[in-house]
């Protein structure tokens, strides 16, 4: 299972949630010394003002979503080819906790158009973990160590679509 950060602080599970897949950018790239994110990690920024579901998650990208071939004098790497900001950072919600059930307290969406529920945060250990769990992605994006980010974003060679 791959690393998570987790920025911001039931018993439902909603359909039709409006706005997942909506594009967001995470505030932390906002912050002085941001190097990028890595393919490696998950993050989930809670609380996010851009998305109407509060969620916005970066599914395994690298850079930054405001940055398509890198910068900050090469401090911050390119997107993937096939792992652009459109395709791994957008607005999402919870479907599922980590044991892959919705049959506790907390509040869950079901995934629809375009969209899967996926495995994407373990227990963080918590006793009142309301992070870890399946979110919504969009099908067939899962991301898979051994073939994504085989190519970096260049915009000579390989532009991030």
């Amino acid at each position: 299972m791959a690393s998570v950060i987790a920025f911001g602080c039931g018993g439902s599970v909603r359909g039709d949630v409006p706005g997942v897949g909506d594009p967001c950018t995470p505030s932390v790239e906002h912050a002085a010394g941001f190097r990028g994110f890595h393919e490696s990690e998950v993050t989930i920024e809670t609380g996010a003002p851009q998305c109407r579901t509060q969620v916005c998650l970066v599914n395994h990208f690298r850079g930054a979503v405001s940055s398509p071939y890198g910068g900050g004098g090469g401090e911050v790497p390119p997107q993937c080819v096939d792992r652009s900001a459109a395709k791994a950072v957008y607005c999402s919600c919870r479907c599922a906790n980590a044991a892959g059930k919705t049959d506790d307290a907390d509040d869950y969406c079901a995934c629809e158009g375009g969209f899967e529920c996926a495995s994407l945060v373990g227990s963080i250990g918590a006793a009142d973990d309301h992070l870890s769990g399946s979110y919504c992605i969009k099908k067939a994006s899962a991301y898979d160590s051994a073939t994504s980010c085989a190519s970096s974003c260049d915009a000579n060679g390989a532009p991030c679509p």
